[in-house]
């Protein structure tokens, strides 16, 4: 199983995205213990955190490069615009912009590129949905 599948099984889809975008590429070492100071708390909570402290207890995790999870992430936009409904104060557009940390205008141009030029979906490929 890669660090991906992992990741997502441990912490779920959202959280393993977010790991990526910020700390893509990167050698982690992941502690025994989570303390509130370590930035792995700042960025996922305590509780996520520990989540990971829990499954790699002690060890380093090499996370796959940045770009691969902007794809997955781009992908994962794409089909949550598909599925959702307008309403609640703002427009899709600016819905995904807030919850996948980009700008209105870069939301809007991850949903108009054409995701049919991937060979394989990433989120299909990495995540298997």
């Amino acid at each position: 199983m890669s660090v991906l599948h992992e990741l997502a099984e441990v912490i779920g889809h959202d959280a393993a995205i977010k790991l990526g975008q910020h700390l893509g590429g990167a050698r982690l070492y992941i502690p025994h213990q989570m303390t509130d100071s370590h930035a792995l708390v700042a960025l996922l909570g305590l509780e996520l955190a520990q989540k990971l402290s829990d499954f790699y207890q002690g060890e380093h995790i090499e996370l796959p490069s940045k770009q691969l999870f902007k794809q997955i992430r781009n992908e994962m936009m794409r089909r949550d615009y598909e599925s959702l409904k307008s309403g609640g104060g703002c427009s899709r557009a600016d819905w995904l912009a807030i919850k996948y940390g980009v700008c209105r205008r870069q939301a809007l141009n991850i949903l108009r590129e054409d995701g049919s030029t991937h060979e394989v979906e990433p989120v299909q490929e990495a995540f298997k949905l």
